[in-house]
């Protein structure tokens, strides 16, 4: 009995020390708890290392997008950014952060049907700046009549470069989608201007076959004059005819690209698909193949982003900034609205979050997979849509309110020395981290993914690489790459041995993990990125691939202590922390604890 009270003891003391420790870091196991010590709602985000979050204005409902003022005044008063409101009200943000109503009732709102799925998807959607003419146009859908939905865009008139609090006048593009209904979701989606042109994107309206027909304006990017006039060199244009669809196509075969960029003529969307979204280079006349089918939306990309979740508004780092670091520099930044509701598999659920592509426009080339910069990790249902580079950071906007009630616009700044805001957790899941880094953009994982790379389902997969890793061919491929004076493969030459050594699966999942630290590392060219993954993630995708072993690989000290690191603790981890106390006693239960409170405490330095 003696023993049985000290082991009991011991594994409280532990499980105790445990509690405390987490307490202190903030890591709670209730929603209501997590509410109670974390009321600030910058928290709920969490974002790349050296970043912070603050709110930069509050007073919105249900914002859609923002559009930041190029050069804005200096006097407190002077326009900063723009926000559009789902209902139909646009916002001015001035540098005393003040917020004024710019522009309000303009269109009618009053569908018959009055579902969620419609009346959070209909209204306004983008909104872009032409600061030379102190334009700001707006693009939204609205009801023609109860049971019809038409597109449009308005041009407001302000003051040249500064903006004004309110409009002079306004211009309504209303006959030139005139001829095409609207439906929820699949709208009329953001607009850029560019060299005194305005390009609009416009979803398909549910109406696949129109997307890919030149006389239609739905799964389109338009392109016109500033008053709403097709642009003479458009590049299917017949006459001036407003009312013409063809006269304002610039390109077609889109589905619903609620994301655009435009610069220096150079055009890129964001297209929302059935199983995958895509990042695509926009080229005038280009088909971009949509025609309700999978395969038709998988054709033609720069990059798969699987799965699709929604991405909504895009904008570009801006060159010669010095807002973050340089090695931000050439990345687009796109928001995805996430999926927080629904099944808790990992597939079919996605927090909100921005992500960064990388793309060289001088050499017009894709230079980096898509990866994460900032994350939702809060405990209430939410959504991301708004996105906008300004004078002194990142813009963004979630969609619905916070745990106190409030709709705020976001602001992302580079503060090295703040040591206060989460930074993104590494993912333990292996499907997690598959997402997080990317591999389905190029690969089919688990059903979903894009077909650059070669298909990675486990039914094929490890028998393809058992057969290639022990031909007579590898074997003379590694002798040839092992002469090489070079990195990476110079440092690569024990772990290449170490594949030729193995049998079996071991083989194949020893190879796969070093494939995905190091594209590299047994041949002197690969399309591959390298993604930046350590060894303890690649041993974990690797396992998954090879076994389809959903836990994390390694010893159980080694689980618990990553899990505690991520905000993550599981009964098995409780369950060792009784163990180890009866085994180790009162001693032993004071050093794992001051242990796993010292690798909590370091829960914010990225692992």
């Amino acid at each position: 009995m003696g023993r049985i009270a000290i082991v009991f003891l011991s594994g409280l003391g532990v499980l105790a020390i445990v509690l405390v420790t987490m307490k202190w870091n903030g890591l709670v196991f209730s929603p209501v708890q997590a509410q109670e010590n974390n009321p600030d709602p910058t928290h709920d985000w969490e974002v790349l290392p050296g970043f912070s979050v603050i709110v930069d204005s509050t007073g919105y409902t249900l914002p859609t997008a923002i559009a930041t003022v190029p050069n804005p005044g200096t006097a407190p008063d002077d326009p900063l950014y723009f926000v559009t409101e789902l209902s139909g009200i646009v916002k001015v943000v001035t540098n005393d952060r003040s917020v004024h109503v710019f522009a309000e009732n303009f269109f009618e709102l009053n569908p018959s049907d009055r579902s969620p799925f419609v009346t959070r998807q209909i209204g306004m959607a983008g909104i872009c700046l032409d600061p030379d003419n102190g334009y700001v146009f707006v693009t939204f859908t609205y009801n023609e009549t109860q049971t019809v939905l038409r597109n449009n865009v308005v041009r407001f008139d302000s003051i040249r470069g500064r903006f004004s609090l309110q409009p002079t006048s306004q211009l309504e593009f209303t006959e030139v989608f005139s001829s095409h209904v609207a439906n929820p979701s699949h709208m009329i989606g953001p607009c850029q201007v560019d060299g005194g042109l305005l390009y609009v994107s416009v979803g398909d309206s549910f109406q696949s076959p129109h997307s890919r027909q030149d006389t239609s304006i739905l799964g389109k990017v338009l392109r016109m004059t500033l008053d709403g006039k097709p642009a003479v060199d458009n590049p299917f244009r017949v006459d001036d005819d407003q009312a013409k669809g063809q006269n304002y196509v610039w390109a077609k075969g889109l589905r619903n690209a609620f994301g655009l960029w435009v610069g220096g003529g150079k055009v890129f969307a964001a297209d929302n698909g059935p199983s995958v979204d895509r990042f695509l280079r926009v080229e005038e006349s280009g088909d971009y193949m949509w025609d309700g089918t999978g395969s038709s939306f998988n054709s033609k990309a720069e990059l798969l982003l699987s799965p699709n979740h929604g991405v909504v508004q895009m904008d570009r780092y801006p060159d010669g900034s010095d807002l973050f670091p340089e090695e931000f520099q050439k990345m687009f930044f796109l928001t995805v609205q996430g999926n927080l509701t629904g099944s808790p598999n990992p597939k079919d659920r996605q927090p909100p979050t921005i992500l960064m592509i990388g793309y060289d426009l001088e050499q017009d080339r894709l230079i980096s997979v898509a990866r994460e910069f900032l994350r939702f990790g809060g405990d209430y249902e939410q959504l991301l849509v708004g996105l906008a580079f300004g004078r002194d950071g990142l813009y963004f906007a979630p969609f619905d309110t916070d745990p106190t009630g409030a709709n705020g616009i976001y602001r992302v700044t580079y503060e090295p020395n703040d040591t206060d805001q989460p930074v993104l957790r590494k993912s333990i899941a292996p499907l997690e981290l598959i997402i997080q880094k990317g591999c389905r953009s190029c690969h089919i994982i688990e059903g979903d993914g894009g077909t650059v790379g070669p298909n990675l389902e486990r039914s094929e997969l490890v028998a393809r690489l058992r057969e290639v890793l022990n031909s007579p061919a590898y074997a003379l491929q590694i002798g040839e790459i092992d002469e090489l004076d070079s990195e990476p493969f110079v440092d690569y030459r024990m772990a290449r041995q170490g594949v030729l050594d193995a049998e079996g699966n071991d083989k194949v999942r020893k190879w796969i993990s070093l494939r995905i630290q190091e594209p590299r590392f047994d041949r002197t060219f690969s399309a591959m990125p390298n993604l930046g993954i350590d060894s303890h993630e690649a041993a974990i995708i690797a396992d998954f691939l090879v076994a389809g072993n959903t836990s994390q690989t390694g010893d159980p000290l080694r689980r618990m202590f990553d899990r505690l690191s991520g905000d993550r603790i599981g009964r098995r981890d409780l369950a060792l922390f009784f163990v180890l106390g009866g085994t180790m006693g009162t001693l032993g239960a004071t050093i794992i604890g001051v242990s796993i409170m010292w690798i909590v405490r370091r829960r914010k330095v990225p692992r």
